[in-house]
């Protein structure tokens, strides 16, 4: 996403100004660095603009915009790409979409409104079935998680446990406690056996979940803050220049 930006930004720089940014240059990466401010910033606002400095043999500084909707048609291979994935992922887990309660979105680019959306757009299109509460870290150990019971269940399957009802409702339960519920009492007692759970390791997970939420806020927060103080300062730059 960043070299879109760079790319589209060069294109103007040689067309508008006359000015070219050769790959590999210090003019170049100062502009992938400025390109990824301008990423960042286009997650909170629908325009932005830089100014790249003393570019150029008479070192003039050039002011460079980028809105959100450009942006979106510059990323529209990647945009594709993304939903072909999302798309492969749902076949192969044999799951559909509109059985998708809630998409876990983990890294900064999950910012970016078009990522947002297309993300959205492969489950019906509704935002609200996205979530940002679980940090880059946790995600990994989660997966883990997923997939080595999945693998301990087909084991046992292929092992002699010839119960599909009893397999069914075990992996029905870690899912539903892995999810971690606010409450012991949302879960079945049968449920908690299955998966070796008590009603104190429900809670003491359910709590350890509000305090990640809460972080993740702050830290959403903070990006916020951030972004819309890199705005200010981009404009001001621009007013002074």
């Amino acid at each position: 996403m960043d070299c879109a930006i760079a790319s589209e930004f060069q294109a103007i720089c040689r067309d508008a100004h006359g000015v070219t940014l050769a790959p590999g240059t210090r003019a170049w990466n100062r502009l992938l660095i400025e390109s990824e401010k301008v990423k960042r910033t286009l997650s909170t606002i629908a325009e932005t603009f830089t100014v790249l400095e003393c570019v150029g043999d008479d070192e003039r500084d050039i002011k460079l915009t980028m809105s959100q909707a450009r942006f979106e048609e510059l990323c529209a291979d990647q945009r594709r790409e993304l939903c072909s994935l999302v798309e492969a992922a749902l076949s192969e887990a044999g799951v559909a979409p509109e059985a998708v309660s809630t998409v876990e979105l983990v890294g900064g680019a999950t910012r970016v409104p078009w990522v947002r959306k297309a993300a959205a757009g492969a489950f019906g299109g509704d935002t609200a079935i996205l979530s940002n509460m679980v940090d880059s870290s946790s995600c990994f150990a989660l997966g883990a998680a997923f997939m080595g019971e999945a693998a301990e269940l087909e084991a046992a399957l292929a092992d002699g446990f010839k119960d599909p009802a009893a397999v069914q409702k075990l992996r029905e339960g870690i899912e539903r406690v892995v999810q971690l519920p606010p409450a012991a009492s949302a879960l079945s007692e049968d449920v908690l056996e299955a998966a070796g759970w008590t009603a104190a390791d429900v809670g003491a997970a359910a709590e350890r979940e509000r305090e990640m939420q809460d972080k993740d806020a702050h830290i959403a927060a903070t990006a916020e803050a951030r972004n819309a103080l890199e705005s200010y300062v981009l404009k001001m730059r621009g007013a002074v220049s």
